[in-house]
């Protein structure tokens, strides 16, 4: 349900009326969704990486009929499977045919920590997971070593 107020029509009216007037002028709208008689819902995970402390997700609803999103997030787990981050992703609708893509930046204290992190999304009629390892080039402060100290390992 979208509620605007809206600015006066026109504004000389309210002055001439000689006395004090309230009003209120609002615009009102409200999603009406029509599903099709061959319903195929289908989500999927189109891209999933973790890039110089960033996690970009881009989620592709490939069905003809709209999704709720219950819950997305975004975890992430360190060397032993334990869980060390988890973010969730505000998201309300995916309209059938949308494609919609996600960024979380991460500190670079939270990034070295991961030994993998997790894209996970559950709508009112599918989920879709995508998972990846963290690799030693993903995190900034990694990228930022010299070749110097990488060669000497």
């Amino acid at each position: 349900v979208f509620i605007a107020e809206l600015p006066p029509q026109n504004e000389t009216d309210d002055a001439s009326a000689g006395g004090t007037n309230v009003a209120f002028l609002i615009s009102f709208a409200a999603p009406v969704f029509f599903a099709p008689i061959d319903r195929e819902p289908a989500v999927q995970v189109a891209r999933f990486d973790l890039a110089e402390n960033r996690v970009e997700a881009t989620l592709t609803n490939g069905g003809n009929v709209h999704l709720f999103v219950e819950e997305m997030t975004v975890v992430g787990l360190d060397a032993t499977g334990g869980e060390i981050y988890r973010e969730q992703i505000p998201e309300r609708y995916l309209l059938a045919g949308t494609t919609r893509s996600y960024t979380l930046d991460l500190s670079p204290a939270q990034c070295e920590a991961l030994a993998s992190v997790a894209f996970n999304v559950r709508t009112n009629e599918l989920s879709a997971n995508a998972k990846k390892d963290v690799g030693k080039n993903s995190c900034s402060s990694r990228m930022s070593e010299s070749p110097a100290t990488d060669s000497a390992r």
